[in-house]
């Protein structure tokens, strides 16, 4: 029946049969005992409640944190400095974004205060590392009916669950350069003075640098083709590196945070753009390639196989 499953049982030695029916709530007939006097069901969870975990690396039991709302779904993270906290943006029942502090040892989380940048007007996106800052934006609309937004950046503290200063203006009239994707876009400098944020502007697809202190944002690049909405920053943070998406193939390109050249690490066809990272050292940029990990430097020299992921185990990159 409808949602409900009856299971038949027929005597082999005269044909006779009878019915059995599973218990209320609960799913499909897995099997029986081997001894024949008990029936195996499969009971489904009605606990709709995301659960969130931390593991230590020495091996210790896992064990769950604050997050407790059945909508809570976070996005975004950053931990203190000694490991003790967490500073999460989750999106509750109301579809808003709550910054949180929660501690990692259990204990209920604390929602930020967040009065000296107007919560009521917000939509906040992302944590710098180390949580000493929070960029988000402030909504507006254009005559023409283009969606843009102001850009700001705020400090915060995690340790008293406040911001601690008003939001500086970075940007004015953002206009995300890939709306249908329900992603956040840019990226946090490694010190989180900066971000390299992608723009549509009026002339084609842009990057830029925004500073956390409010200073002019500038320019690295514009093209008519679609930058990548995650560049990624090498870790001395000289570098930019991002994807590029023309008519006819993908490119994995690098430029400087001061602009200038830009050059091309990677070119594959059309539709198939790679998971990328920056070596430890800065001194390649490693994409997943062909069942492989590769790494193709920046500067001058041949690329190397990092990796063949099928002779580890695995088969997929993400």
């Amino acid at each position: 029946g409808w949602r409900r499953e009856e299971i038949h049982f027929a005597r082999v030695s005269d044909g006779q049969g009878f019915d059995v029916f599973p218990p209320a709530a609960v799913g499909a007939f897995v099997g029986k005992s081997k001894d024949g006097k008990k029936l195996h069901f499969f009971h489904s969870s009605f606990d709709l409640q995301n659960t969130f975990k931390v593991v230590p690396v020495s091996g210790e039991s896992a064990h769950e944190v604050g997050l407790s709302d059945p909508s809570d779904d976070p996005w975004d993270h950053s931990w203190t400095a000694d490991s003790s906290s967490l500073a999460v943006l989750a999106t509750g029942k109301n579809g808003r974004e709550q910054l949180w502090s929660v501690p990692v040892a259990g204990g209920g989380r604390v929602e930020f205060n967040l009065d000296l940048i107007g919560t009521n007007r917000l939509w906040i996106w992302s944590l710098s590392p180390g949580c000493r800052r929070v960029l988000y934006q402030e909504s507006s609309s254009t005559n023409q009916g283009a969606r843009k937004a102001n850009l700001y950046i705020a400090p915060i503290s995690l340790k008293e669950s406040r911001a601690t200063g008003p939001g500086n203006l970075v940007f004015e009239g953002w206009q995300n350069p890939n709306p249908t994707v329900a992603e956040q876009v840019g990226a946090w400098s490694p010190d989180g003075a900066q971000v390299a944020m992608p723009h549509q502007g009026d002339q084609g697809h842009e990057i830029w640098i925004l500073s956390a202190d409010g200073s002019k944002p500038k320019r690295i690049i514009r093209t008519p083709d679609k930058a990548g909405s995650r560049p990624q920053w090498s870790p001395d943070g000289r570098m930019i590196a991002f994807h590029l998406t023309a008519p006819d193939r993908e490119m994995l390109q690098v430029i400087s945070v001061e602009g200038g050249i830009v050059r091309t690490i990677l070119t594959t066809p059309q539709g198939q753009s790679v998971p990328f990272a920056w070596s430890p050292a800065g001194q390649e940029v490693v994409a997943a390639l062909d069942g492989t990990i590769t790494g193709f430097p920046i500067t001058s020299g041949s690329a190397r196989i990092v990796a063949r992921l099928r002779e580890n185990g695995y088969e997929t990159p993400s």
